[in-house]
């Protein structure tokens, strides 16, 4: 896939621009195509007379030479949202003859259809030197002529539309002209007016009912009277509508009575829906105006019933609630069944791990007793010394006494105790020879037993709350 955008002359279109500028002629560009390089990246070949595999078409919009560089310039054609369903790789410019001039190489660019909702409007911009700015020209045919969406958005704007005026002032229609408009400085209110519908009909004795054929029920007054000329407007309580076509009265009619409805009049009942106040009619009306004009809009007729409908919206089932109130949450907001969630914290879910994989799954523990598998590894220090030193080879020495014989050799002298004639005296005296050695030592049994195996605090620092968890 090529990673850039490339265009070269090609061979004839070379040999027509020579001859154009020998001859003192132009060459009449007019469209760029577009191809897919028949599902392949394409090579770029001067000799090419056609692309690979062209696959869309469309009239040069444009023609532009560049100041700083006159024998070069820019052709545009644009291929519109409905043109789509391929990938474009190469391009190509003809001139009116069907002669391809120049042909380019582009990154691999989607063109999506409209009905994979991402179609888009491409331009395609071809850029190459024709060695003579004379020799080169575009007829653009105003009947072809298209512009993108981006560039009537910026041309096309309210300020291009409506130009003129000053700071508060408004446009008005100068005549019945399409387009001729002007603009006035704004003077007090704005009127407006409406059409009044009125419906008139005769009343039957003891007649509560009246169907209507031509008004509707809505922003009317109703008039009672014994002729035309004696109506007299109804309260609001004394008629009710009962649908957009029925209205009820609250007294029955006498035989021959005139009722007329008119609809859209100052007097209707939706007269406290004017702009003047701001609404603030609503709230002159009373509490049932004000219940009135919440129902029709939609809304609970109170600001409590508001809030809790906004409520029960945020804190729907499942929704956890901390608080520092001990009190069941339905007790004061008045919705929903709550439990509570005693001596836990809560922790994000994770996937990753088994014990936290799920919403709602509880694990760990306030206190907990480690295990010997959970103690780290180590070794206790004996404390002595339990090797004898090295021993064997050894003399005694003794005393004697005894009496020495003739030729004075210790050796031979006779011990006696009671002898007269005594001699006190020392002797080595030697014994069995053994070697050097050393005694070994066999030790059993277990140091002394530390711990007293007791549970350890497996909290984290934390504050005390109330947590409740809605079910239902």
């Amino acid at each position: 896939m090529s990673d850039t955008y490339t265009a070269i002359l090609t061979n004839q279109g070379l040999a027509k621009i020579a001859a154009a500028i020998a001859d003192a002629t132009t060459i009449n560009l007019a469209v760029i195509a577009l191809g897919d390089g028949g599902g392949n990246p394409v090579t770029l070949n001067a000799g090419q007379t056609s692309l690979v595999r062209q696959v869309s078409a469309s009239a040069i919009s444009s023609l532009v030479y560049n100041a700083e560089t006159p024998t070069q310039c820019t052709v545009d054609a644009l291929f519109e949202e409905d043109d789509g369903g391929y990938t474009i790789r190469e391009f190509g410019v003809f001139d009116s003859d069907g002669i391809m001039i120049a042909v380019g190489s582009t990154p691999d660019l989607p063109k999506p259809t409209v009905a994979s909702g991402a179609a888009i409007e491409h331009i395609q911009r071809v850029v190459f030197d024709v060695g003579n700015a004379s020799a080169v020209t575009v007829e653009i045919d105003a009947n072809i002529l298209k512009a993108t969406r981006a560039w009537v958005i910026d041309n096309y704007s309210i300020s291009m539309l409506l130009p003129g005026g000053t700071t508060n002032q408004i446009p008005y229609k100068k005549s019945n002209a399409d387009g001729d408009i002007g603009w006035t400085d704004q003077s007090g209110d704005v009127v407006y007016s409406v059409n009044v519908v009125e419906e008139k009909q005769t009343l039957s004795e003891s007649q509560t009912v009246i169907n209507l054929a031509i008004c509707s029920t809505d922003g009317a007054a109703v008039y009672i009277g014994a002729t035309a000329t004696t109506l007299e407007r109804l309260a609001s309580d004394q008629w009710v509508a009962t649908d957009s076509d029925t209205i009820t009265l609250s007294a029955p009619a006498t035989a021959g009575q005139i009722a007329l409805i008119v609809q859209n009049e100052p007097a209707g009942q939706l007269e406290f829906l004017s702009t003047a106040g701001h609404l603030s009619e609503i709230a002159d009306q009373g509490v049932a105006a004000q219940q009135d004009a919440c129902a029709n809009l939609g809304l609970p007729v109170n600001l409590t019933a508001l809030e809790k409908t906004v409520a029960q919206f945020i804190m729907r089932v499942g929704y956890i609630l901390t608080t520092s109130d001990p009190a069941n949450p339905a007790t004061y907001y008045g919705f929903g069944t709550w439990e509570p969630i005693v001596g836990r914290v809560c922790i994000g879910v994770d996937p990753d791990d088994p014990e936290l994989a799920t919403s709602g799954l509880t694990t760990g523990w306030k206190n907990i007793t480690l295990s010997a598998s959970q103690i780290p590894a180590h070794a206790h220090t004996q404390q002595g010394t339990f090797a004898t030193e090295a021993g064997g080879l050894h003399s005694h020495t003794t005393q004697y006494q005894g009496s020495q014989d003739d030729d004075g050799d210790n050796g031979t002298d006779i011990i006696n105790s009671s002898a007269t004639s005594q001699r006190t005296g020392t002797r080595t005296l030697s014994s069995s020879t053994a070697p050097a050695h050393i005694h070994s030592l066999t030790l059993s049994g277990d140091t002394s037993v530390i711990g007293g195996g007791e549970s350890h605090s497996n909290m984290m620092p934390c504050i005390a709350k109330h947590i409740w968890k809605r079910t239902a």
